[in-house]
């Protein structure tokens, strides 16, 4: 199983059912778009949806050096949430903790630990969470759409499922309506900005302006490995 990382603002925001959906750079960026009729079939595992297309109907595959270019997900796939654990024992026990959340996340297991011997977060040795393997997952999603896009595309709909939330900013005398990045208390007045400043944080200064193509992954929170 694969598995998918997030920050943790956002980690916390799929897990609450807020976060509906993902964008990741395609690398290599596709350097050709290639169409190809329907009646020849081998049509891609996701849609692109820059549009207009000519002719119709036809299949649409982007391509880098003469390679078609793959989402690493597809949907009906299930992937696991990674992020930052340790292993806990005390005496025959060995118990997960995550630290997002901790130690409330080990509140199954209250009657096999003392409060006063849980260890302190900062005495903890959180390993990397790029490493974390599937067997110590808690979380899963998944995968429900798939398609194509440049960045910039995105709309403003597809902002608050990347986790945009909506406030207001101002006073008493003047309230007005906000979106915000998660982890960011400066006010935008658009849900884009606000996310353009998200994808900067999480990828780089720069990253909106120069505009790359993505994937572009919906998806759902579920118990189900399978």
């Amino acid at each position: 199983m694969k598995g998918i990382c997030f920050i943790e603002p956002l980690f916390h925001l799929t897990v609450q059912l807020i976060k509906k959906q993902t964008r990741r750079i395609m690398k290599p960026q596709p350097d050709v778009i290639r169409s190809i009729n329907m009646v020849l079939g081998n049509a891609p595992d996701y849609e692109l949806s820059e549009k207009p297309w000519t002719p119709e109907p036809t299949y649409h595959f982007l391509m880098h050096e003469g390679k078609y270019l793959k989402p690493r997900y597809k949907v009906g796939e299930i992937v696991y949430l990674k992020e930052p654990y340790a292993l806990l024992k005390q005496s025959e026990i060995v118990d997960v903790a995550y630290k997002y959340g901790y130690p409330n996340n080990l509140i199954d297991n209250i009657s096999r630990w003392k409060s006063n011997v849980i260890p302190n977060i900062h005495e903890i040795k959180w390993k990397n969470k790029l490493f974390m393997p599937e067997r110590a997952a808690r979380y899963f999603i998944k995968i429900t759409g798939v398609r194509a896009e440049l960045l910039q595309d995105i709309s403003e709909e597809d902002c608050l499922k990347e986790g945009i939330k909506i406030g207001r900013c101002g006073n008493e005398n003047h309230w007005m309506k906000a979106f915000y990045a998660p982890g960011d208390n400066q006010p935008y007045m658009t849900a884009r900005s606000a996310y353009e400043e998200l994808i900067n944080r999480i990828n780089g200064k720069g990253t909106w302006n120069l505009n790359p193509y993505v994937w572009v992954y919906d998806f759902e929170l579920t118990t189900s490995k399978i």
